[in-house]
């Protein structure tokens, strides 16, 4: 089954956040963050978006059209729940993120 990708919204907040602070590299890199703050600033950008797979969280990507020295995209952070990972999710979000870029951006190659 095919996910669905939208604009990650305020109302997902809790969801994504309870994956975030269930991926290891948060817990290893990140343990005392304020998660939840930082990413409703993103979702306020319209920097997230989302993996639903019948209307449920199942992943994310979070990045910036001018992350690089404020002029090249940057991938900041792609997860898929444990439970729905090897189904191609996170593949589907990665060509999401590029397609997004190749509308922006001459210079990704």
């Amino acid at each position: 089954m095919r996910i669905e990708i939208i604009k990650g919204q305020e109302m997902h907040l809790e969801e994504i956040v309870e994956l975030i602070r269930n991926s290891e590299i948060v817990k290893l890199y990140f343990p005392n963050t304020d998660v939840q703050r930082i990413l409703k600033k993103a979702i306020e950008k319209n920097r997230v978006y989302l993996a639903l797979k019948k209307n449920q969280v199942v992943g994310f990507i979070w990045y910036s059209q001018d992350g690089t020295f404020s002029k090249y995209p940057y991938l900041h952070l792609i997860i898929v729940c444990p439970k729905q990972r090897e189904k191609g999710y996170g593949r589907e979000l990665i060509n999401f993120f590029e397609s997004k870029l190749c509308e922006n951006y001459n210079k990704v190659s």
